[in-house]
């Protein structure tokens, strides 16, 4: 339920924020932005711990540099699309990225 929660929360936080035009708005969609971005990062590392119980430490340290490197050139790429498309559709195509992501990796975890 919290892997869907995030989907969700992302989902709905990358919507709006292009047509958001109030500062408090914002900041509420940025926490939930947030909060689904925590439930999201806290059910993966968590699977991480329990998928290589003998190679645990191996296991997180490849999810912190996967974790890292894909923020890394994300952000990278979305600078270069907001510089050819504009904002709307970046925030678009990362709201539906996000509620896939979420969607397919809560799929893989239940036929565990």
């Amino acid at each position: 339920g919290l892997l869907s929660l995030s989907g969700y929360l992302m989902f709905a936080g990358f919507v709006v924020i292009p047509w958001l035009d109030q500062l408090w708005l914002l900041m509420l969609v940025t926490i939930a932005l947030g909060f689904g971005m925590y439930a999201m990062h806290n059910t993966l590392q968590t699977r991480a711990t329990e998928m290589a119980t003998d190679a645990r430490a191996g296991a997180i340290s490849l999810f912190a540099v996967s974790l890292f490197l894909g923020q890394a050139l994300g952000i990278e790429a979305a600078s270069i699309a907001i510089g050819i498309v504009g904002y709307s559709p970046v925030f678009l195509v990362a709201a539906v990225t996000l509620a896939l992501l979420a969607a397919g990796i809560r799929q893989s975890l239940h036929r565990m």
